[in-house]
């Protein structure tokens, strides 16, 4: 049975040219083949956004994971999810989080994405299998 994430292509791709993280998606990996020196200018510009400031470093994290998701984009909403997850953001808090976006952005745009943020949590919060 396919999970609403598999519905959503993500799928995880070494990046090019260097950078070590993981990309959320066939579409990303796509436009950083066509188009290397314009995806680096977005992460670039990614990274100034996340970057310090008045607001704390998971407080952005959150936000920008969020807003993700109400823009219809759930690989990368994911991304930013688990990396939230791993940084020590509860369950709980990312719950809380999600239902003050809900109201504000319309339920029936956020909520396909809802399983989402569960996969994620699950995943995050189940046993690592033993190497």
């Amino acid at each position: 049975m396919a999970t609403q994430c598999d519905r959503l292509s993500v799928l995880v791709f070494r990046p090019r040219h260097g950078h070590d993280r993981p990309m959320p998606s066939p579409n990303w990996e796509a436009f950083t083949h066509s188009d290397p020196a314009g995806s680096d200018a977005y992460r670039g510009l990614v990274k100034t956004a996340l970057a310090g400031g008045a607001l704390d470093a998971t407080t952005k994290e959150l936000l920008y994971a969020l807003l993700l998701g109400v823009q219809g984009y759930g690989p990368g909403m994911r991304s930013h999810l688990d990396k939230l997850l791993a940084q020590g953001m509860t369950p709980e808090a990312l719950r809380e989080a999600v239902r003050v976006v809900l109201p504000a952005c319309g339920i029936a745009r956020f909520l396909p994405l809802v399983p989402v943020v569960e996969e994620a949590i699950a995943a995050a919060t189940s046993p690592s299998p033993a190497r």
